[in-house]
Parts: structure tokens; sequence; C-alpha cells
């Protein structure tokens, strides 16, 4: 129903039986009504669109609540932006002595998630450098557990994996 980047879009189930979102788009854009279901979130929206920019979104649980929104989707993030986190690691970290003496460097790489309510959960290692050096990685993202705005879909808070990398590093 759509030619040349312009007409009606339908998603539908694999099995072509639920309609999950429908909406006009123009030149290739999302624009007009866009309504929709998302089956994860158990929640239904409309969104209005004008030339690809969403200008307001309404989600509907099962309840009848509603959540007014204007990004689909909000990434989880440190208050005060990626600088901050940052800075927040750099004057928070103690490079641990016997890995300063015998000149022990590396990038740990944590995982872990930002909870609805922005706390820091089910931390772990996707890379690990030293007993040492991991325990203070552990501890500084443990630190900044209150520090974290969550993510949203739909208007509603979400869950969200998070990776980093925290580098120790003596710069000889």
């Amino acid at each position: 129903m759509v030619a040349n980047g312009t007409g009606h879009y339908i998603v539908f189930d694999a099995k072509l039986k639920t309609i999950f979102e429908q909406g006009d788009v123009l030149k290739g854009k999302y624009n007009g009504e866009c309504t929709g279901y998302d089956e994860k979130f158990k929640l239904k929206f409309a969104e209005k669109y004008e030339n690809g920019k969403l200008i307001t979104g309404t989600s509907t649980d099962s309840a009848g609540k509603q959540i007014n929104y204007t990004a689909r989707s909000v990434s989880a993030e440190y208050k005060g932006g990626i600088d901050a986190f940052y800075s927040f690691l750099a004057h928070t970290i103690r490079y641990p002595g016997p890995e300063r003496e015998n000149n022990i460097q590396g990038t740990v790489i944590l995982k872990f998630v930002i909870d609805k309510l922005g706390g820091v959960k089910d931390i772990s290692f996707y890379r690990s450098v030293s007993a040492n050096i991991d325990a203070e990685a552990l501890r500084v993202i443990k630190l900044s557990s209150s520090l974290w705005i969550p993510g949203y879909y739909l208007g509603k808070p979400v869950s969200q994996v998070y990776t980093v990398p925290i580098s120790f590093s003596l710069g000889r």
C-alpha cells in the first residue's frame, strides 16, 4: 500500500492476523496518524507525525492509564550526560596500589541494567583485568546507582542493559 515512499503501511504479526502498527508515510517519512500495539509491554499507542518528526504520542495500558510522550524511545542515561559520567569515573576511581606498583593496566568492561527507577542492578563482567581492578570498577559502578535516569518506551519507564568500558592506565 506504499508506492515510491508514499501511502499507508501496515505491520502484521507473522501469521498476518494481528496489526502491530499502521499509519501513513509521505516521501519515505511517517506523516499524520500512526497507531499500534506493543505486545511485550501490552500498550496501545497513537502518534502524530509531521514530515517524519514525532509531534505527540499517547500510550494506553490494559487498565486504561494514558501516558503522553514526545519520543517513542529514550535511552537510559547518566544524570548530566556522558561527559558527567566520565567526570564521575575520573574523580571516583582509585587505582589499586598493588596494580600500580606492578604496572598492571587494562580496560574492564562491565554490563549492567539500569532499572525502571534509574538504579543499577545485575552487574557482570564482560572483560576482566585483575581482581583488584575489577573490584574497583564494580565499586564505582555501584556508587553511580542513584545517578541514572531510566530509559523510556512509549512514555513508560523500562529497564535497559548498559555496557561500559572503564580504562585503568598509569600513563607513565
